[in-house]
C-alpha cells in the first residue's frame, strides 16, 4: 500500500474551503486529473461524508481534513493506494507523480480561493 500526503495553508475561512472543495460542480477547477466525482453518503455534505472519484488506471482512497491554522484553514490531501500489474514495479515513481500531481491541485485550490 502506498501512502501519499500534502498540505497547504489557505488564507480563507474554514467553513468557506471547506464548502468549496466538497462541491462536487467545482472539484474539477482545481483537482488535476479528476474525470468524475459522486458523492456515496446520503444527507447533506459534512464531516465524514464519503465520496467516489474517477481520475486514473487504478483504485485509490484519498481523503481531506481542515483544521484552522494561522488566520487561514490548513487542507491535508491523503491518498493511498495499491497499484496491481505493470504498476506494481513503478510504486515509486508512482508515489511521485502522485504527490506533484496532489500538490498543483492544492495550489489550484488556494489560488481560485485566495482570488
Amino acid at each position: 500500500m502506498i501512502k501519499v500526503e500534502t498540505s497547504i495553508i489557505i488564507n480563507r475561512p474554514l467553513a468557506e474551503v471547506f464548502a468549496y472543495v466538497v462541491d462536487l460542480n467545482t472539484r474539477a477547477n482545481w483537482q488535476e486529473g479528476l474525470v468524475e466525482a459522486k458523492q456515496t453518503s446520503s444527507g447533506p455534505t459534512g464531516v465524514g461524508s464519503t465520496y467516489r472519484s474517477t481520475s486514473g488506471p487504478f483504485p485509490l482512497q484519498g481523503r481531506f481534513e481542515f483544521e484552522p491554522a494561522d488566520g487561514g484553514t490548513r487542507v491535508r490531501f491523503f491518498v493511498e493506494f495499491q497499484p496491481g500489474g505493470f504498476f506494481k514495479l513503478a510504486d515509486p515513481v508512482l508515489a511521485g507523480t502522485l504527490q506533484k500531481q496532489m500538490q498543483t491541485s492544492l495550489d489550484n485550490l488556494k489560488k481560485l480561493l485566495e482570488a
